[in-house]
């Protein structure tokens, strides 16, 4: 799950849980990074999870489309689009 994190971050550098790493890991190196790409793979691990449970998928954050958040869990959308 760990090397599938770091693939992540190289192939899907706009999506929220990659965002979320490099906020998260800003200016670190070594130590904390490490820690921080094992949180990654666990969140992708429950992102994976919810989608195989309820067709969720991570979310791309867009200035152009807003999410309510009180329509979907944070960070997913439906498969179908916002409007399924």
């Amino acid at each position: 799950m760990v090397e599938a994190a770091w693939l992540w971050l190289r192939h899907q550098p706009d999506r929220a849980l990659s965002k979320w790493f490099h906020d998260r890991t800003q200016g670190q190196k070594g130590r904390i990074r490490r820690i921080m790409i094992v949180a990654l793979a666990r969140k992708l691990a429950i992102a994976l999870w919810r989608y195989l449970e309820t067709g969720l998928i991570p979310e791309a954050p867009s200035s152009n489309e807003t999410v309510d958040p009180l329509r979907v869990p944070t960070g997913l959308i439906p498969v179908g689009g916002l409007d399924a």
